[in-house]
């Protein structure tokens, strides 16, 4: 019902008189340019070569690859062309970008308050991402740089890279508040989603405390690094008689304590040594019933644990992330345990500073130098066997153009 009603929406917007005269979100499509979608659900490095660009019916031998852009929820990306130096996109030559599934920052705006949302990293609708990629008239289009800098023995090697392990718990549909008669709110409101399983007290058991226990994993901590942080989202499923919520949350020798009422959304987040952390991290939530109310129902939407990780791959191909800025103007790391051979080189992604940076694979260590430029730098890396080859791009609308509802003459229309 909720997305019949933004269905009916959407319609009114585009058919309004009034709504032509506030901004629609589609102010980067020129409708002149032809636009082929690229359906993406995993993160990753992708890559589109030369032939499955032909087989699309692109006419790519008559395109300055400079030219080519790729847009995603109206951004242009900024993106990779090898061999587009020579005004030419010949066999052997790419496009390359990173690029990552669906999430649920633009469902921010469906709920009544905004700041209701409890995860913005999970759609509550569809995990596909579509980027469309363009050609125009321009070759001031945005690019990932090069970089390389092999000078490695001018360097001290980085002792840990920052670690982002983050788990969205989303096995159940939740309405958030509902009536007496089992209705919700007609508008998205607080406390709804897609959220874990409710922990809760036995009403049989009054008094009595109810543990539940959550491991996410803490690969390869650096004991001597600096404090870890763990960002934590729960939200209130009960809401008997007016009694509050109580939960307890407990890790290493960590204790958190809170009490809330009704169906809400309860952020927190905590520093915490990383000193005793080890590959896996158990936390412990109570529910200890001991307010008064015989239901008490609380689920988990996510936890977010940044934690300094030793400069292992731990035999993947694949490793996310981050140097926070020091001062220094080029940062060093010495990887080990990198998946694959010598010829599997790794490819890596300054996603804030927008370079792809070249390293060199000796066995399976990899060094690498990363220019920082004042910045912190947020680094995907992946070998180059598990870049994602797209092998279909699909024309918009059959012909590759965009209609221009705007030139429609529904202005005047009566509804």
């Amino acid at each position: 019902m909720k997305y019949f009603r933004y269905f009916i929406l959407l319609l009114f917007i585009i058919c309004s008189g009034r709504a032509f005269a506030q901004p629609l979100g589609n102010e980067w499509i020129n409708y002149n340019q032809f636009y082929y979608k690229i359906k993406i659900t995993t993160e990753g490095i992708y890559r589109i070569n030369y032939s499955t660009l032909i087989s699309a019916g692109i006419p790519i031998n008559t395109i300055d690859p400079r030219l080519i852009q790729i847009f995603h929820n109206g951004v242009e990306q900024y993106i990779y062309v090898h061999g587009e130096n020579d005004g030419s996109f010949d066999s052997n030559d790419f496009i390359e970008f990173y690029a990552k599934g669906n999430d649920g920052k633009t469902d921010k705006n469906l709920y009544k308050n905004p700041n209701n949302q409890a995860n913005d990293n999970y759609s509550l609708i569809n995990d596909t991402a579509t980027y469309y990629l363009t050609w125009n008239n321009s070759l001031n289009n945005k690019r990932i740089s090069n970089y390389k800098n092999t000078n490695y023995s001018s360097y001290i090697a980085e002792s840990y890279v920052w670690y982002t392990n983050r788990v969205d718990y989303t096995s159940y549909y939740y309405p958030g508040a509902v009536d007496g008669a089992g209705l919700s709110d007609f508008d998205y409101t607080q406390a709804e989603g897609w959220f874990d399983a409710t922990m809760s007290i036995n009403p049989s058991q009054p008094g009595v405390p109810q543990i539940y226990t959550k491991q996410i994993q803490s690969t390869l901590p650096y004991n001597a690094g600096p404090p870890s942080n763990i960002k934590i989202m729960i939200t209130g499923q009960s809401n008997y008689l007016g009694l509050p919520h109580h939960l307890r949350i407990n890790f290493l020798s960590t204790n958190i304590d809170t009490i809330f009422d009704g169906y809400k959304n309860i952020f927190i987040e905590k520093n915490f040594s990383s000193t005793s952390l080890t590959n896996n991290l158990n936390i412990n939530f109570t529910l200890p019933s001991d307010l008064g109310a015989p239901v008490d129902r609380i689920a988990l939407s996510y936890i977010d644990l940044t934690f300094p990780r030793l400069p292992n791959f731990n035999n993947s191909n694949i490793l996310k992330y981050k140097l926070i800025d020091n001062g220094q103007s080029v940062r060093y790391i010495h990887f080990t345990n990198v998946a694959g051979n010598n010829f599997d080189t790794l490819i890596t992604y300054d996603l804030i500073n927008n370079k792809r940076i070249f390293s060199s694979k000796n066995n399976n260590n990899i060094d690498i130098c990363i220019s920082m430029n004042g910045n912190n730098a947020e680094l995907f890396s992946s070998t180059e066997s598990k870049v994602k080859i797209i092998n279909q791009l699909t024309p918009v609308n059959s012909t590759g153009k965009f209609t221009n509802f705007q030139i429609l003459g529904l202005y005047n229309a009566d509804y």
